[in-house]
């Protein structure tokens, strides 16, 4: 709770719950035939990859309020744990000449969507914070999503692979990382 007041002081979190409701009802009407689960799996991939570079690199976190530091690393976890559970279902029940075309095409789409809500919301974060007229806080918001630590350049290899027809999530090796935030996590007992 205290962590979505937070994030509503600097823009409107249920603004941003909205538009992906919104995006999801898009997919159901729009896409290709299995839509809102491909969108499914297409977000929990992203979710994973960002969540394996999180809890492999404390710099991610440097810096951070104890309190959601924690939260993250938790919320990491849980997207590392979970993260073939769309895909499976998705193996399992869509079947079809262009089934992983299909997978393709709808991440392709929700890349673009994803993209698009990450950037309009570090807009209105740096208004809120008064730096959106600052070349040097974007330079440095920049160099830090894509030089240091550069979250957004170390997913590209791992979000690349997901192109590919025998692409599964599970083959992004997540046991070590995941070993250590568990004992991390029950430490904190």
């Amino acid at each position: 709770m205290a962590y979505n007041k937070a994030l509503n002081s600097f823009c409107d979190a249920d603004r941003l719950d909205r538009e992906l409701t919104e995006h999801l009802s898009w997919v159901r009407k729009t896409l290709p035939e299995g839509g809102p689960l491909l969108a499914t799996v297409a977000l929990e991939h992203f979710t994973a990859i960002m969540a394996h570079e999180l809890l492999n690199d404390p710099a991610f976190l440097e810096g951070a309020e104890p309190g959601y530091a924690r939260l993250w690393l938790w919320h990491g976890l849980e997207e590392c744990e979970h993260k073939a559970v769309a895909f499976d279902v998705f193996r399992a029940t869509m079947t079809g000449p262009f089934r992983e075309y299909r997978r393709m095409l709808v991440m392709y789409l929700t890349t673009l969507t994803f993209l698009r809500f990450i950037a309009k919301h570090c807009i209105a974060l740096m208004r809120a914070q008064g730096l959106a007229k600052s070349p040097a806080s974007w330079a440095k918001l920049l160099w830090n999503v894509f030089v240091s630590p550069g979250l957004m350049r170390r997913i590209v290899p791992a979000y690349l692979r997901y192109y590919s027809p025998a692409f599964h999530p599970n083959d992004l090796d997540d046991r070590a990382a995941l070993t250590r935030t568990r004992k991390l996590i029950a430490s904190w007992s």
